[in-house]
């Protein structure tokens, strides 16, 4: 119940200054998902980068 609450809040203020909000049900799940974890794995892999930069001393 909450959330639904939260949602018509959300929905009710995107619409008050004019911002359009959609929705694509479960069509893009995965590939989000996919994307999302690709997102991650950029992110470790950067910041292990960037500790052995530091830690180089360079």
């Amino acid at each position: 119940m909450a959330i639904q609450i939260f949602q018509l809040q959300y929905l009710q203020e995107r619409y008050h200054r004019g911002i359009a909000v959609t929705t694509a049900g479960q069509v893009f799940t995965e590939d989000v998902a996919d994307f999302a974890f690709g997102l991650l794995l950029d992110v470790l892999g950067r910041m292990l980068a960037s500790d052995r930069y530091v830690r180089s001393g360079s």
